[in-house]
Parts: structure tokens; sequence; C-alpha cells
């Protein structure tokens, strides 16, 4: 087993071992890592991937992901549980979703921001791949094309991906209840919002805004 995180992957990449490979880094490395490995399969946003024994990962602590991931796989669960519990970490990777600043990945692409911008100004209302590529006045397939190639997302998991963003910043700045901001955010009901937002951030909105709150030193006591 060989093991990366963060920009550890690139060493590995220099090896040769990421050729034709799924792979990960964190997120402000992404493009870089694409640049430097064509030939790799690199997966934007995730917390960890193993392929062929070759595992990478990215994200804030992602050294400890990886560390319980491999006593996990050479020791087994229980004993991945009790160095979670040791060292007081959680078990299960976080999506680096949670830590992206909005509007990163439109920086680079002018493109970009008009497509977020046409997913942000659909609040209240469902949006389909077709919808979204006559907001931008193109065929679904060159919306496919260059959002692939932006981001890695098929239209799809790019709207989805924005509204999860969009609900990330209401939670972190607006006191709204939890299904008026999933209306706000753009999904059809409060359990479909849930649902997203927990497979997107690795738990749920009102936990999520509890953590939010205590990161930022504004928990009540």
């Amino acid at each position: 087993m060989i093991c990366g995180s963060c920009c550890g992957p690139f060493v590995i990449g220099v090896a040769g071992l990421l050729d034709g490979r799924r792979c990960t880094t964190t997120w402000w490395l992404h493009d870089e890592m694409r640049r430097r490995f064509p030939r790799a399969d690199a997966a934007w946003g995730a917390s960890m991937i193993e392929d062929g024994r070759i595992v990478t990962a990215g994200g804030p602590l992602s050294w400890a992901d990886l560390s319980l991931h491999v006593i996990r796989t050479l020791v087994g669960p229980d004993a991945a549980r009790l160095a979670a519990d040791f060292a007081v970490i959680d078990t299960t990777p976080m999506s680096q979703s949670v830590y992206v600043p909005p509007a990163h990945l439109a920086a680079s692409d002018p493109f970009l921001v008009t497509a977020e911008q046409a997913v942000r100004s659909a609040r209240g209302a469902s949006l389909s791949a077709a919808q979204l590529a006559k907001k931008l006045s193109t065929s679904e397939r060159t919306l496919h094309r260059r959002l692939t190639r932006a981001t890695g997302e098929a239209p799809r998991a790019f709207i989805e991906r924005i509204r999860f963003e969009t609900a990330r910043t209401l939670l972190d700045t607006a006191p709204n209840a939890i299904k008026q901001i999933a209306l706000e955010s753009g999904y059809r009901d409060e359990g479909s919002f849930r649902r997203a937002f927990r497979r997107h951030a690795g738990m749920t909105p009102s936990a999520y805004r509890e953590w939010s709150s205590q990161r930022r030193g504004t928990a009540k006591a």
C-alpha cells in the first residue's frame, strides 16, 4: 500500500504511479495536479480514494483520515475506532466541500461564473441540465463538455454542488429555519435537502450549523 495526503500524491505522481488511476488531493491543488499529471484521473474535492492499493487523500486533517484508513485495512475496524477515540477524531472523512470558499472554481473560468449565477438565481425552483443549458444559451452536450473539463462534474452534480454551497452559506450566516433554507437553496422539499446536504458534508444541516458556529467561536456556552 502506497499512501499520500494533501501534496503527498504529487510525489506518487512523479513516480508514475497515478497514471490511469483515480486519485485526489486537497482542493486548492487540484488544478495543479491535473496539469502535472494529465494521465491521472484526479477527482476534485474527494476526501480519500483507493485505487489499486494507491491511496490518496485531501483536505484538512487528511493525514489523520489516511492513518485511520491504513489501521482499518491492516488491523481492522475495531482498532481504527480505538485509534480515533484516542486521538479524538471522527472515523469518517469529511467532504472537502465544507472547507472550500464559494466561487473558488469559478475564479478560473468566466463560464463557471455565469453557470453558478444561473443556478443560484433559480432558488425555489427545480433546475435540470436542459434548463441550465437553455439559460446559458448552449446545448446540453456543450454544457456537459465544458463543466466536465472545468470541474470534473456533470451538469447534475454541478447544480447540486452549487445548491449545497448556497445552503452552506445560508447556514453560516442566516438564522432561517432549515425548511426555509432548503427552499432558498433550490430544493423542492426539506427531506431531499437533508439527504443531499448529508451526502456532501457528511453531517445533517443542523449539525453543520452547530459545527460552523463552534468553529467561528460564536456558539453559546
